[in-house]
């Protein structure tokens, strides 16, 4: 017998939104699959053309990015699922200049729905919870959280004792 083994496909990275949006859909769905009901999403952001990180120099700070995000959060739960769901958009930012929301995707079988906040920061963690806890086992999304997660250089001197921890 001839036997032909196929080469592992090496992951690529998305060039386009399009791109981006398909794969991070598909990665969503399947990781839902296994049982991961809440997810954290770190989206680049298009602008000029290209794939950006949100760590790049946006002059427009938070609301520049979120008046980016959200429009993605929706195109990207409404990848989700082959069905075609009700999208509404919560503003959860009192002030109006935080640029966090929440979209909620509703689907004809409830048990479909999918909540996507954009932009959570830790003022919010009351209702990234509250949401958690109503949606049970329906998905829950963390699209570009707004806290840090890694620690750079300036962090780690500053946690340490004596004049360093000091500066």
């Amino acid at each position: 017998e001839n036997e032909t083994t196929e080469e592992p496909k090496i992951p690529t990275v998305p060039t386009t939104e399009t791109e981006m949006l398909q794969e991070c859909a598909k990665s969503i769905r399947a990781a839902f699959k296994d049982g991961m009901t809440r997810q954290k999403i770190r989206l680049l952001m298009p602008r000029d053309g290209q794939l950006v990180a949100t760590d790049e120099d946006w002059p427009g700070g938070i609301m520049q990015l979120y008046n980016v995000a959200s429009p993605l959060t929706r195109n990207l739960i409404r990848r989700l699922n082959d069905a075609v769901p009700q999208v509404k958009e919560q503003r959860l930012d009192e002030s109006g200049v935080d640029g966090i929301s929440l979209w909620l995707a509703q689907y004809q079988s409830a048990k479909d729905d999918v909540s996507a906040f954009v932009q959570p920061n830790t003022e919010v963690m009351d209702s990234v919870a509250q949401v958690c806890k109503s949606a049970g086992p329906r998905l829950v999304l963390m699209v570009n959280p707004q806290w840090r997660e890694t620690a750079d250089g300036y962090d780690l001197l500053g946690s340490k004792e004596g004049l360093l921890g000091q500066i």
